[in-house]
């Protein structure tokens, strides 16, 4: 997930030869398609016409239209291979331990089993390997000895933290580690890159049963906020909640887990978005019935 940059980066499994990365902008408004590579609610990313960008194999009927992956991992060489998301890395820490601003936004993925770490770098209207840094173990590949790992997170450290379900095959050997900054201290991150960093949503109980409490603050100095909107994981509007007007302070909204109609949605992941003085926060609220 990048909260900030409104996307979810999808690490999207192969079949024989290629693994795939897709960004998919779950609260875009669907009749306008971003330019940096997303696709938007409803998106076709190809299977099973493609594989990655490739042609897969003849498929009855014509191929819908499809939004082509940012990155593709080629695994022909590879007896398993699987593509994890790292998703995108954000920090707004103001500890030095946290990464150098050029790292901010950029993409990285793992592949389970050969263990190799890959980062991307905006360009143009898409995304490419990043330029290889200082003590990089390959030109294409910005860090190795990842394999097993399921899960990757920004911790509030600044580190990119992640989930090795076991080691050599034995039991009772799973373990979690960080990725730190270790280069000395790092310059202050431009407010382009700062989006969300005082400006933050948080929702309980987790997972929300009968409804969810969506707790955010706001700066008196600057615009009011936007009404607090929650959507689907396809992208589509489900309620929108008014919030306080003109005033600074702590603010909590209830969210009753119904729709705009007054029914209540179905259970699923569900995203909530609000925006106050030019910046945007999103949290994610799992809701159970």
């Amino acid at each position: 997930m990048d909260a900030v940059g409104q996307r979810l980066v999808i690490g999207d499994v192969g079949q024989f030869l290629y693994e795939e990365l897709d960004l998919l902008d779950a609260t875009a408004d669907p009749g306008v398609i971003p330019t940096d590579g997303r696709g938007i609610a409803g998106a076709n990313f190809g299977w099973p016409w493609l594989e990655g960008d490739s042609p897969y194999d003849v498929c009855a009927g014509l191929q819908p239209a499809s939004v082509a992956p940012v990155a593709v991992f080629d695994r022909s060489a590879l007896v398993s291979a699987s593509l994890v998301s790292a998703g995108a890395y954000r920090s707004s820490t103001p500890d030095t331990t946290r990464w150098p601003v050029e790292y901010h936004g950029n993409l990285f993925f793992s592949e389970y089993y050969g263990g190799s770490l890959t980062r991307l770098v905006p360009q143009g209207a898409g995304w490419v390997i990043a330029p290889a840094v200082p003590g990089q173990p390959g030109s294409k590949t910005w860090g190795t000895g990842f394999q097993r790992i399921s899960d990757w997170r920004v911790g509030p450290d600044g580190s990119l933290w992640y989930t090795r379900q076991y080691a050599s095959s034995f039991r009772n050997t799973g373990s979690i580690g960080r990725i730190a900054w270790r280069g000395g201290a790092v310059a202050d991150v431009p407010p382009s890159a700062t989006v969300g960093r005082a400006f933050v949503l948080s929702s309980r109980p987790a997972p929300a049963r009968a409804g969810a409490t969506i707790a955010f603050d706001l700066d008196a100095s600057e615009s009011s906020a936007s009404p607090l909107r929650l959507y689907d994981v396809r992208g589509r509007l489900v309620r929108t909640v008014a919030v306080p007007a003109g005033s600074g302070g702590h603010f909590e909204v209830r969210w009753d887990g119904a729709g705009d109609d007054g029914r209540p949605v179905p259970s699923g992941l569900y995203w909530a978005r609000i925006e106050h003085g030019g910046r945007t926060a999103t949290c994610r609220i799992a809701l159970l019935r």
